[in-house]
């Protein structure tokens, strides 16, 4: 499989947390969508749970200054036809200064009527976000969405 697909997902949803964007996130998406973490594995159900998880990935970026978020594709392999999994290693600066180290992520797309996310497994971690950018204070001490009794994550 050529990367290009796979890294013009990224480049694309990348630019909707910079642009508030949630309508070409959301057609990125195929729902329910898997988020693993190294603590917890989360299935968003709906629109209301995909827009939480938005805006906590926009929270997290704005208590880092961040300023870019440079997701690079490591590789791509095809499962099916319709399905591809692929490493991507993400940046986030704050005015060309990494404000947190570098991971490395897994997520998996499905082709409906176009490509769409259907996993996700992130290589951020507390630890990550515990490095913050020199000259700096953060303004939450924490940046994760945590499962809702109200059914849209489960």
């Amino acid at each position: 499989m050529d990367q290009s697909v796979f890294q013009e997902w990224l480049d694309t949803v990348g630019d909707a947390f910079f642009n508030d964007d949630f309508e070409t996130y959301f057609k990125a998406v195929a729902l329910p969508l898997i988020v693993k973490t190294a603590t917890a594995e989360m299935q968003v159900v709906d629109a209301a749970g995909l827009r939480k998880g938005f805006d906590a990935w926009q929270a997290m970026l704005t208590t880092y200054h961040a300023t870019d978020m440079i997701r690079t594709c490591r590789g791509v392999h095809d499962i099916s036809d319709t399905e591809i999994t692929g490493l991507y290693d993400t940046e986030i600066l704050a005015n060309g200064q990494r404000a947190v180290p570098p991971f490395t992520s897994k997520m998996t797309l499905r082709k409906t009527d176009k490509w769409r996310a259907t996993y996700v497994e992130s290589g951020m971690t507390a630890q990550t976000l515990q490095t913050g950018i020199p000259g700096y204070t953060r303004l939450s001490t924490q940046c994760r969405m945590t499962p809702s009794n109200k059914g849209n994550i489960q």
